[in-house]
């Protein structure tokens, strides 16, 4: 089968040995229906006919060619005894019942009109649990109330209100009367200018009661920076100046500070214009100390037995961190067995 999109499948069933129907319907995948079938076949369910001939055919696992089109029921031999394939597809719930009523008379399978002489289905179809008076939850709606709430431009759940009823079943009726989604359906009736005109408002509400205006957001956003911050912590200049200079990175400046990575740039922007350590240390005048070739290993020992930073330590040697990472594994076997 092909097409576009779709509801559920119709499908067919066809015994073998004598070409008898059943018909059914699914909005799952057949391959997953057909499981389900299996699963009563073996657990000797007497609900439906076509199960327990299934079973007396000795039938014990289905097979699909197309995970979502074809496939066929096999006894233990592997021999083929039901063939199984989609014939409909369904837009909606109540398209894809029409069409199982449909179906089952064209195949006249209904054993209650012609016995078993055609098939196997034991209603006329079309009897789905989900919609309408078969559900558990069903309520009358008059179609021409709910026709006009659309056209007046009322919203789904606006509509649900007026009615008593919820917002899914708005959409379920919809669907019902008109096969059709609540937007299609307004734009169908030429509900859409009242629509656009009642959302106008309801967002202009919206404003007036949270107060979403020009002014209300310039003053949301003074109140989230500096001391208006509730999370605001002074940073003297002199001291971030301090901890640059002995070759600190951010994260290490940002522990010490007790504030977040960001804080930290957004202060070096503040005080010198400039977001990178680097430049900053140029700014300041403080060259990056000439490169080691050699990294003495009772030095390296003091810096790091100080707890110094790997970063702060390649800066000392005038090196990469990765230099000073692999001159701890030299001496030391491991980054962190050097102490013992």
């Amino acid at each position: 089968m092909s097409g576009g999109e779709f509801f559920g499948v119709i499908y067919k069933i066809m015994n073998l040995a004598n070409e008898k129907i059943y018909v059914g319907m699914t909005k799952n995948s057949l391959t997953d229906r057909m499981y389900g079938h299996m699963s009563y076949v073996k657990s000797d369910s007497n609900d439906m006919l076509i199960d327990i001939i299934m079973r007396n055919r000795g039938v014990v696992k289905y097979v699909y060619l197309d995970r979502l089109n074809r496939g066929y029921f096999a006894d233990c031999n592997g021999v083929k005894q039901f063939s199984v394939e989609v014939i409909d597809q369904g837009r909606n719930i109540v398209d894809l019942c029409s069409k199982e009523e449909y179906w089952i008379a064209q195949y006249k399978s209904y054993v209650g009109d012609y016995g078993t002489q055609f098939g196997y289905n034991q209603t006329k179809g079309g009897e789905s649990p989900f919609i309408g008076k078969n559900s558990p939850l069903y309520r009358e709606i008059d179609i021409n109330l709910l026709r006009e709430l659309i056209i007046k431009g009322y919203n789904r759940d606006k509509i649900a209100k007026y009615l008593g009823i919820s917002a899914k079943t708005v959409s379920d009726k919809t669907r019902e009367f008109w096969q059709m989604n609540l937007v299609k359906a307004r734009e169908h009736f030429g509900g859409e200018e009242a629509y656009n005109k009642m959302l106008k408002i309801r967002l202009s509400e919206s404003r007036i009661k949270y107060g979403f205006s020009e002014k209300w957001k310039q003053s949301a956003s003074e109140k989230r920076m500096g001391i208006k911050n509730c999370r605001y912590i002074p940073i003297d200049k002199d001291t971030l100046k301090s901890l640059i200079l002995e070759g600190l990175v951010v994260k290490n400046i940002a522990e010490i500070l007790q504030i977040n990575y960001s804080t930290v740039y957004d202060k070096m922007n503040e005080f010198w214009g400039l977001t990178s350590i680097i430049e900053l240390r140029k700014k300041f005048g403080v060259k990056k100390p000439k490169r080691r070739k050699h990294i003495p290993k009772e030095e390296l020992k003091d810096l790091l037995m100080q707890e110094l930073t790997i970063g702060k330590i390649a800066w000392h040697f005038g090196v990469g961190k990765s230099t000073i990472y692999k001159r701890i594994k030299e001496y030391w076997i491991s980054r962190y067995d050097f102490k013992k």
